[in-house]
């Protein structure tokens, strides 16, 4: 039985998906992963079968129509750019429609993220089993506390409830051109708005949360199809060996500090880095600075900064003194399991929410939205998290509860009860 992965995003919206795969394969299927086509190498790394979809999500996360939305008029650059990013988008889900059509030409069950917007219409098409994986609780409705994307801890149970219809909405932009390929490519008939995307068949899709309950405990209004299955973490990269150069730098004085935003662009990262480093130096602490996907800028070369690309967060983030990071959700899962303080520096989406989470669980101080970001705020955040006590043995404590979980063998688990294997 061939098991179809499908996936797009970031590298926190691959990952997950890698180990899953790697647990499915353990379990006897045969297993593809389908991916933006600038993830071959860790997917084919980790021994998957990779099929890739053109898409080059780095590419566009350093577009400058992203990177002006994490300014500091964060609203009006959103209403002047949306037009733009729109008209950038709309081709790039025709294409990945298209293809990810083509490359489910042997699947007998689909595993998909919500970002793959083709992963229900397969299922639908080829009439086999659907699970929906994503790493936050977007999709699944509960009086606990609101869609991930709503800006308050909570609105009261009916509200919170309610909330979680904005996850269809944002499928409004693009409901025209997913019904034309439906039509013309499928052979379906054209889907209402109002039709739901959580049934087949009237049959409701499971749902695999790949979150530690630790963080999020289950919701108990959840149905049977609703799994939080814990964090999935891999050691794909577990004999990757650093530089000699960033060994050097983190044995050569105390733990530092890593900051990094990961796939977030930025519209002036030279201002950003400035103020990261003038912080730093405020606090007496050494940093590594991530430029990942073009937030943060190089400084000039200095004894107590050090510079990379990007590094494993599951080699990395445990030898540092605390982890900033942007607040996507495969970084609070990494940093969190490292048992480090947190700091959150939300830009957009979910990643406020995620804030919330971790200064709920005080394993870090409380958020820092970027168009909030100066000197002082961050600086004063950095010496929280660094010396208070209480901060830094929450931390630990949940990082130790997560790493106890045991969220790939859960989900596996799961797909084969309820595929009947």
């Amino acid at each position: 039985m061939r098991i179809l992965l499908l996936t797009e995003g970031s590298r926190g919206d691959i990952e997950p998906f890698v180990a899953l795969s790697l647990g499915l394969l353990s379990a006897g299927f045969e297993v593809s992963i389908c991916a933006g086509a600038n993830f071959e190498a860790m997917i084919t790394r980790a021994g998957v079968d990779f099929r890739a979809l053109s898409v080059d999500y780095q590419q566009i996360m350093q577009s400058a129509e992203i990177g002006n939305l994490h300014g500091k008029n964060i609203l009006s650059t959103f209403v002047r750019s949306w037009r733009n990013i729109k008209e950038r988008f709309i081709p790039i889900i025709r294409q990945t429609l298209l293809e990810s059509w083509q490359l489910a030409y042997d699947a007998d069950v689909i595993i998909y993220h919500p970002k793959s917007l083709a992963g229900y219409h397969i299922a639908e098409k080829k009439g086999i089993p659907a699970f929906i994986c994503l790493i936050a609780p977007f999709l699944a409705s509960t009086k606990a506390f609101p869609m991930p994307l709503v800006p308050f801890k909570s609105c009261g149970s009916v509200l919170n409830k309610l909330s979680y219809k904005v996850s269809k909405a944002l499928l409004l932009s693009y409901h025209d051109v997913i019904n034309k390929w439906r039509k013309d490519e499928l052979g379906l008939r054209e889907k209402s708005f109002f039709d739901s995307y959580l049934q087949i068949g009237g049959r409701p899709i499971p749902i695999i949360h790949a979150v530690s309950p630790s963080v999020i405990p289950r919701p108990e209004d959840w149905p049977d199809s609703v799994i939080m299955a814990g964090y999935f973490f891999t050691d794909c990269e577990a004999g990757w060996t650093p530089p000699d150069e960033l060994a050097s730098f983190i044995s050569g004085g105390s733990p530092p500090v890593y900051i990094g935003f990961g796939s977030m662009g930025y519209g002036d990262p030279q201002y950003l880095t400035r103020t990261v480093v003038q912080a730093v130096r405020q606090t007496g602490m050494r940093a590594i600075l991530a430029t990942g996907w073009g937030a943060l800028g190089v400084p000039e070369s200095a004894d107590d900064i050090f510079c990379i690309d990007q590094a494993p967060h599951s080699w990395l983030f445990p030898q540092m003194s605390a982890v900033v990071h942007h607040g996507g959700a495969g970084s609070v899962a990494a940093g969190l399991r490292a048992g480090k303080p947190n700091i959150v520096c939300p830009f957009f989406a979910d990643q406020p929410f995620w804030g919330r989470v971790v200064s709920g669980h005080n394993a870090g101080p409380e958020a820092i939205p970027i168009k909030n970001f100066n000197t002082e705020t961050f600086s004063k955040s950095l010496k929280k998290a660094l010396y208070d006590k209480s901060i830094i043995s929450s931390a630990a404590d949940i990082g130790k509860r997560i790493r106890s979980e045991r969220g790939v063998e859960n989900a596996v688990k799961f797909i084969c009860d309820k595929i009947g294997r």
